[in-house]
């Protein structure tokens, strides 16, 4: 009988070193944001919040499968320093290189901002809390599907989940409100990530 992913999952998590250090810090700098905006009304205090508290998890994780993978906690942290990691400079020097070298999605990352933007406009304009959450949790789902795509450019499932899901709710928001912004630019742009992501799967076979 085959084991279901979940128990193979938790297994996986208590027998790696999680960095609850790290995500403790992200839990508090998203707490931070939220705090800001309940009690002064801040929107960039939320945003930045939500933003550099999901960037601190995001690097909790990557420490977690590997201690030495420190690049994204750093950039939260500067000047932070934890024992028994071994800091090479030289990595500083190669790392650009690699990134220049890269196939970088940058449709991927320019369809993040679109989604995030659209849930900012929509708190702008119609005071919406739930426009401007769902905005930034999409545009940094989609991010993070197009910095999959540009480590690895057949890891496609975060930016097709999130794409398909916002193609779908976003196309039923403009089909009954017929409003171009920003329910209409979403799905359309939403619409095109899908056909891209299809276009790429297609053309796998005829380019091995």
């Amino acid at each position: 009988m085959n084991t279901p992913a979940v128990l193979v999952f938790f297994k996986q998590a208590l027998g790696m070193a999680v960095d609850w250090a790290g995500y403790g810090y992200a839990a508090l700098v998203a707490s931070g944001g939220v705090m800001g905006y309940v009690k002064a009304g801040s929107v960039p205090s939320l945003a930045a919040g939500l933003l550099f508290g999901g960037l601190a998890g995001f690097g909790a994780y990557q420490m977690s499968q590997n201690p030495q993978n420190i690049w994204v906690s750093l950039g939260n942290l500067t000047g932070w320093s934890c024992e028994g990691i071994d800091f090479d400079f030289e990595l500083v020097q190669v790392t650009p290189k690699k990134a220049l070298g890269m196939a970088v999605d940058w449709a991927g990352y320019g369809y993040a901002a679109l989604v995030a933007s659209g849930g900012v406009m929509g708190y702008v304009k119609a005071g919406s809390v739930p426009s401007l959450a769902a905005g930034l949790l999409f545009g940094g789902l989609a991010g993070f599907g197009a910095y999959q795509m540009s480590q690895n450019p057949q890891n496609i499932w975060v930016s097709l989940a999130t794409s398909g899901t916002l193609a779908a709710l976003m196309g039923k928001r403009f089909y009954n409100s017929r409003k171009i912004m920003p329910a209409g630019i979403v799905a359309g742009a939403s619409i095109l990530m899908l056909a891209k992501l299809g276009i790429g799967v297609l053309q796998k076979p005829q380019d091995s």
